[in-house]
């Protein structure tokens, strides 16, 4: 929502459109209820343009740094939105106020916050990834002064003031006056810790580089199945990199939309990027607190809330916002342990899992874990840059395991690689073997083709190829019941849906509601026994 209602009026766009642009034609105009500026859709004759009117306090100097950044990105082979000028041959107006500007419209997807699912997310962090990468070579951006003002105690200590004005200043008639004291009074406690306790000369050893500083779902534009847009770089600065990449995961990944942050994917997105931009130990180790220090110190949301009561997004944003502070602060050691990991796995032996369904993915790295008698580090497909789509499937599933498997064997230049396991489904229906299990998928999950109790298997089959590309195969069942599932199930690309009607032959509970061990060791009684003769 638009911190500052617009001072435009349909006659006045017209009028800029078509006198300081000489955009002339047939006119229509959309607003666009998104981000912080007041947006709107701009078409003439058929051709679509964006037009945006900044809130008062974004000055001429962050117009002009953006367009900067813009042009330059162009050239860069990062997806940008290109300005488009005015007949004086500048890129921007003026009216009262505000700063106005014009973009191309970019068709595409723009997701709501905590809304990218896995595959979305890997590729946004890889995006982010290649743009921090790219801003290298762009000169020296200001830091504005950014860690005195968002990563210091001095920040925090005037942060608890202000909390404490703020809460002063809740209106009697506001209806959520006591989540607003007690959330006040979190942020207080949890910013007087931190003040007290955190180590700021931490921040002089963190990796500071130019970034984009408002990376997030609204600020991306799905084009395509491959191609991404970023926009809105008057926010780019120099800075701590790891705020903007804790920033952006905890407002992008739909796990997270309650305020729990899920460490997994938290770490394979921090992973991604970091194929990028090297982080180091205090990046990774103090992720957490970084991201937790700025933002415990805002009131954002609250106060616009308890100005207007219309304003209910930016609450929910606030509510939110202090759900991921709390989660932060108490999983914090967990959060830099498992980020840590990532030097770690750099050291370890290698396995890649010839999947992107990053469900099947989990579940075979823990069971081959379990097995282990060393550590290694596994990948997933979303991991190898430079590989051709998945080649259409034919064949038995065990023929399938190993053209994926060799597939990748003779794509990888320079392959480090202890085995790369190619994997390959079926399911065993009314006892008869279907190779294909896409083919069933549907009808399986509306109840249209097996009995409530009906057991079915699950039929994997494993290529293991070591980096000589010697191979062992084996194929493995588990038994499963079926079980109707309630309800409207949105199937997703790269995730394993059959888990919300399947459950364990001695148990009613759907595997998708089983505890993550319980899951694991299920497969781990069926899976183990075939395997251990391939992985030792």
């Amino acid at each position: 929502m638009a911190l500052e209602k617009t001072k435009l009026t349909k006659e006045k766009i017209i009028d800029i459109v078509t006198n300081d642009y000489g955009l002339l034609g047939i006119i229509q105009i959309n607003y666009i209820n998104r981000g912080t500026s007041n947006i709107f859709q701009v078409i003439v004759n058929d051709k679509k343009y964006i037009l945006k009117e900044f809130n008062s306090k974004r000055t001429i100097e962050y117009i002009e740094k953006e367009i900067n950044i813009i042009n330059f990105l162009s050239t860069k082979g990062i997806s940008v939105p290109r300005y488009i000028q005015l007949k004086n041959g500048e890129y921007y107006t003026k009216y009262q106020d505000r700063i106005i500007i014009m973009q191309e419209f970019i068709e595409g997807e723009v997701l709501e916050d905590n809304s990218a699912n896995h595959e979305q997310l890997i590729k946004s962090a890889k995006l982010l990834g290649k743009l921090i990468k790219t801003l290298e070579e762009y000169p020296d951006l200001d830091d504005e002064d950014i860690i005195n003002q968002k990563f210091s105690k001095r920040y925090l200590l005037d942060a608890i003031e202000k909390i404490k004005i703020e809460k002063n200043k809740i209106n009697t008639d506001n209806k959520y006056k006591e989540i607003f004291i007690k959330d006040y009074e979190t942020k207080i406690g949890i910013a007087q810790e931190l003040a007290n306790n955190f180590n700021f000369e931490i921040i002089n050893k963190l990796t500071i580089k130019n970034t984009h500083g408002d990376y997030c779902n609204l600020q991306l534009i799905y084009n395509n199945k491959e191609d991404i847009t970023v926009i809105d770089f008057e926010t780019a600065k120099k800075m701590p990199i790891i705020w903007d990449i804790m920033r952006s995961y905890c407002y992008m990944d739909k796990e997270a939309k309650d305020g729990i942050v899920n460490i997994e994917n938290l770490k394979e997105y921090v992973k991604e990027v970091n194929k990028y931009i090297k982080l180091n130990k205090y990046d990774l180790k103090y992720a957490a607190d970084i991201f937790l220090i700025q933002l415990i110190g805002s009131v954002f949301g609250y106060r616009e809330y308890n100005k207007d009561y219309n304003q209910k997004n930016l609450l929910r944003f606030a509510l939110f916002r202090t759900k991921i502070c709390k989660d932060l602060y108490k999983n914090s050691n967990k959060i830099s342990k498992e980020l840590l990991k990532i030097l770690e796995e750099k050291k370890m032996k290698k396995i890649l899992i010839a999947t992107r369904n990053k469900d099947k993915f989990a579940t075979i790295k823990q069971v081959l874990s379990k097995m282990a008698k060393e550590e290694y580090s596994y990948y997933s497909l979303y991991d190898i840059e430079g590989l051709d789509k998945d080649e259409k499937e034919s064949g038995t599933i065990d023929k399938r395991a190993y053209d994926k498997a060799n597939q990748i064997y003779q794509t990888i230049e320079n392959n480090d690689f202890e085995y790369i396991i190619g994997i390959d489904d079926g399911i065993k229906l009314k006892g008869v073997l279907r190779e294909n299990v896409k083919d069933y998928l549907y009808d399986i999950i509306d109840d249209k083709y097996l009995s409530e109790g009906e057991q079915i298997e699950i039929v994997r089959a494993y290529c293991f190829m070591d980096k000589n590309g010697d191979y062992k195969s084996t194929i493995t069942e588990i038994p499963f019941k079926y079980k109707k599932y309630n309800g409207k199930l949105k199937i997703e690309a790269n995730t394993y849906p059959l888990s919300h009607v399947l459950t364990p032959v001695d148990s009613d509970i759907p595997v998708s509601d089983l505890s993550n061990e319980d899951d694991i060791n299920y497969c781990f009684k069926y899976t183990e026994p075939k395997l251990k003769e391939l992985f030792k």
